[in-house]
């Protein structure tokens, strides 16, 4: 008994039809749990930022409300931002308008807790700098959420940019 084409050529058809659509599900369900997976990377790295940012201004608040040498918080002190600019430098590498500013800003904040004369054997207490070290270290935190946002993986597939 043979099968005529009317039948067997539909079947065919419908079953590549069937194995074409789940294999491309697999694909794009890859390629979205990747994109994911990044997403999920930089909001954890921006997360990173802020905590350690609010360390820093913690810290630095502490330094210079006391008077004299305090190494080991200098220590401290310097050690997070440069961890803090790494992360900025490895986040927003492929994004240079963000990594402009981002950098902008941390360069603030540093300047705001090591300014004066941090390190110094007689330095002297100086509230003031609580302030701009308060404002910078949000500022920092604001922009790095706000950077974070402008470069989302799909945001830019979809709108073509960059």
């Amino acid at each position: 008994m043979a099968i005529e084409q009317s039948v067997w050529l539909p079947a065919l058809i419908g079953a590549g039809a069937a194995l074409g659509t789940n294999v491309g599900e697999r694909v794009l369900a890859r390629v979205f749990d990747g994109y994911a997976r990044q997403e999920a990377q930089r909001d954890y790295d921006v997360e990173l930022i802020e905590k350690v940012t609010f360390e820093i201004r913690d810290l630095a608040t502490t330094y210079w409300c006391t008077a004299g040498q305090d190494q080991q918080l200098e220590g401290s002190i310097v050690g997070r931002l440069t961890f803090v600019a790494s992360l900025i430098d490895g986040l927003y590498k492929g994004h240079l308008d963000e990594l402009r500013t981002m950098q902008m800003h941390m360069n603030r904040f540093d300047q705001a807790c090591t300014s004066d004369d941090f390190g110094s054997v007689d330095r002297i207490s100086n509230a003031g700098m609580c302030r701009d070290i308060e404002t910078t270290a949000y500022n920092l935190v604001h922009t790095a959420m706000s950077s974070r946002r402008k470069m989302t993986t799909l945001r830019r597939i979809f709108n073509h940019t960059r």
